[in-house]
């Protein structure tokens, strides 16, 4: 099965020859944990761009995919299976769309600069959490909002110096855990 890197980078060069695709407001969204429930349940690949005109990939239909408009939200979900993925681009002018964008990025960069927390993060997801709730858990934020102090984990994933710090604390509580065990 294709990763979903590469799904997301053959689609944008095949749009690249529509002359009305803007590939500059196109942007893989998909979470840091993928395929963690493979085979049986591969992850999808989620993109969004970014456009004034939320029916601007309509052409998208005479390639199979399937359109689910949501004019009240000045947006659309074009959606097709491909190589095995569930693709959905969600067309949109609300730049809050981005906001999962973000969550991507901080999420890859935990993953790369802090392996124990993509772990942690992982074990979370094959538990049950949602993508963003499964790294803020293992960032050691408190995501139950019954508590006083608790930290919204979509938030937080916005803000990638306080994952860092967090992630940093927390990678010096397991080293100090692992020493005194050893």
């Amino acid at each position: 099965m294709k990763t979903i890197d590469r799904i997301f980078f053959e689609l944008l060069n095949k749009l690249r020859k529509y002359p009305q695709f803007d590939h500059k407001s196109f942007y893989l969204a998909s979470g840091g944990i993928y395929d963690s429930k493979a085979p049986q349940s591969p992850s999808d690949v989620d993109v969004v761009y970014l456009v004034k005109d939320y029916t601007a990939l309509e052409f998208l239909i005479k390639d199979g995919f399937e359109a689910k408009h949501q004019p009240e939200k000045h947006r659309c979900f074009y959606t097709k299976v491909i190589h095995g993925r569930e693709v959905n681009i969600l067309a949109t002018d609300d730049k809050a769309a981005l906001r999962s964008v973000g969550h991507r990025n901080t999420e890859i960069m935990l993953n790369k600069k802090f392996p124990t927390i993509a772990i942690a993060a992982i074990t979370n997801k094959l538990n049950g959490d949602k993508t963003e709730p499964a790294y803020a858990r293992a960032l050691g934020a408190q995501i139950d909002p019954s508590k006083p102090d608790f930290r919204d984990p979509y938030e937080l994933l916005l803000d990638q110096d306080e994952c860092k710090k967090l992630a940093t604390q927390r990678a010096k509580k397991i080293m100090k855990v692992m020493q005194a065990s050893s």
